[in-house]
């Protein structure tokens, strides 16, 4: 449902979005109507042109699968885009956002945000329900940056991605089953643990300090030459002390 306005500051805004909700619709403000059109039109006229795409307006979207797994559980999905051509298929996922959509860096952002359990799920609900499709089926993104003029990158994920989709996957019906079957739900350990530091960041900051001028013209802190002692007091004796 649109809603004439720019912000939900305003009282009538906010009661338009009460009603829509309401009836069961979705709201949405008049920029970010624009902004969602203005992308759209960007992807349709720029997909066309990358080879192998051509047919994606062609396919079935918004397609939900729904299937009880091999392993007993039900597994539902739903598809941006279903291409059918019979002797294989593609399934599409739309990424819009802020990010970046350069190709160097969405192996990074494929495995920071788990898209590769997406892409596992999604060929699981499909092979399942249509067994021919197995080792015939392609998942693609189709990312798309906010910003204008909303270029877009098309990618596939190689065979190391898929083979740890599907064991992710495969991990995440196994524990599901097992907890409905014992009652007994996995949760963080009960006990304080160590938080590892990121070795890129390590090396970021010591490359820093090594090579920043006005860090190295510093001159020794005194607290970090003083030895470490061997065992050293709980941090409340060194504080009461």
């Amino acid at each position: 449902m649109l809603i004439e306005a720019d912000d939900y500051k305003k009282s009538t805004a906010k009661e338009a979005r009460k009603y829509a909700y309401a009836s069961g619709a979705t709201p949405i403000l008049e920029p970010d109507r624009q902004e969602a059109v203005c992308i759209a039109e960007a992807f349709k006229q720029q997909l066309p042109q990358i080879e192998g795409c051509e047919s994606f307006l062609n396919g079935q979207p918004e397609l939900t699968g729904i299937v009880q797994d091999a392993s007993g559980a039900w597994l539902r999905s739903r598809m941006d885009m279903f291409e059918d051509h019979g002797s294989h298929a593609v399934i599409w996922d739309v990424k819009t956002g802020k990010q970046s959509a350069n190709p160097f860096g969405l192996g990074k952002r494929i495995a920071n945000m788990g898209y590769e359990v997406q892409c596992a799920f999604y060929e699981r609900v499909v092979v399942q329900l249509r067994p021919e499709l197995a080792g015939r089926l392609i998942f693609r993104w189709a990312f798309i940056e906010n910003a204008k003029p909303h270029f877009i990158q098309v990618s596939e994920l190689d065979n190391t991605g898929l083979e740890i989709g599907r064991r992710k996957v495969a991990a995440a019906i196994g524990l599901w089953n097992r907890a409905l079957l014992t009652g007994e739900w996995p949760a963080y350990p009960a006990k304080i643990v160590t938080a590892e530091y990121p070795v890129y960041a390590e090396r970021q900051w010591m490359e820093r300090e090594e090579f920043d001028p006005s860090i190295r013209s510093l001159p020794p802190d005194p607290i970090l030459c003083r030895p470490v002692p061997h065992n050293p007091k709980p941090m409340l004796d060194v504080i009461a002390s």
